[in-house]
């Protein structure tokens, strides 16, 4: 499932966001990505973006749940948790996820914290 949104300005697109979802067993996830263009940042709108998408996703919070080898819906699961990471260096997009209640969070693989310098990764609890 994935899912894209636009912002416009006058006719023209200034940012977007794309995302998908995965699940498991704890529910569904959806990792989010945006972008707003250079000379419109700095004014709140990967905020509002965030904000956006987060209302989207709890007025319907529902994703179906497909079998991984034959793509059959085999149930549904709600999204408990939004994800999302941004390069370290971007102090813009931290503030944006910071001002709409995001916190930082660690990378775990296989019971094992991830540690990476470049990345930053960002969770929101719904």
């Amino acid at each position: 499932n994935t899912h894209s949104m636009f912002l416009l300005y006058k006719h023209k697109i200034i940012g977007f966001s794309n995302g998908y979802t995965t699940t498991n067993d704890e529910g569904a996830f959806y990792e989010i990505s945006f972008v707003v263009k250079k000379e419109y940042q700095g004014k709140g709108l990967g905020t509002q973006i965030l904000l956006i998408v987060e209302q989207a996703i709890r007025n319907n919070p529902v994703v179906a749940e497909h079998k991984a080898d034959t793509g059959e819906i085999i149930g549904t699961k709600n999204i408990v948790e939004m994800v999302a990471k941004h390069y370290s260096d971007n102090i813009a997009s931290h503030k944006a996820f910071l001002k709409a209640g995001w916190y930082e969070a660690k990378l775990q693989v296989d019971d094992e914290i991830v540690d990476n310098s470049t990345l930053v990764w960002m969770m929101k609890k719904l």
